[in-house]
């Protein structure tokens, strides 16, 4: 560990008030972790006091350039939560549960992506003029896929899809 001129480094004997010298950026920056050598993975762990059980990890696997964010917990109740607004009324933004759902909107998704709020919407914006929702099942059988719209409380209605050797389509109400 090393202090200059009010600069910390960790494992960084000249800590400098900007970026490295192999990096053309200029922003200042607070904190520099740099590995002991250029196979050592680094990062940062945030964590109780009585064990690594409950915490976080951001780090870097330096042999493959992959950056992560671990959530240490090892439960379904392992939230990770992104929020803005925090100097005021916080908003969590997004959250990825313990199982891997991800909610927009919600700290609570059911589903692999759930978007909640009074008017969701989705926008897929072409800059090449096409755009394309794709439902497939893991197998890749062609058996078909849908889309299915529901306003509150009623019956859905359907468009089905149908990829067996015999293509047809079907609007279902």
């Amino acid at each position: 560990n090393h202090i200059s001129a009010g600069n910390v480094g960790i494992g960084d004997t000249s800590p400098a008030s900007t970026l490295p010298a192999s990096s053309n950026a200029t922003t200042p920056k607070i904190l520099t972790l740099k590995a002991v050598t250029n196979d050592t993975d680094v990062g940062i762990m945030i964590h109780r006091s009585a064990d690594y059980a409950v915490g976080m990890d951001i780090w870097c696997d330096t042999s493959t350039g992959i950056n992560y964010i671990d959530q240490r917990y090892d439960n379904a109740d392992g939230d990770l939560r992104f929020r803005t607004k925090t100097a005021g009324t916080a908003i969590d933004a997004m959250t990825i549960d313990g199982n891997g759902n991800v909610g927009i909107g919600t700290t609570s998704p059911t589903v692999e992506l759930e978007i909640e709020s009074a008017t969701p919407q989705l926008l897929l914006d072409s800059t090449s003029g096409v755009a394309i929702i794709s439902l497939d099942d893991a197998a890749k059988s062609d058996t078909g896929g849908g889309i299915f719209f529901a306003a509150a409380g009623e019956n859905h209605a359907s468009i089905t899809i149908d990829h067996s050797d015999t293509p047809s389509a079907q609007i279902l109400k």
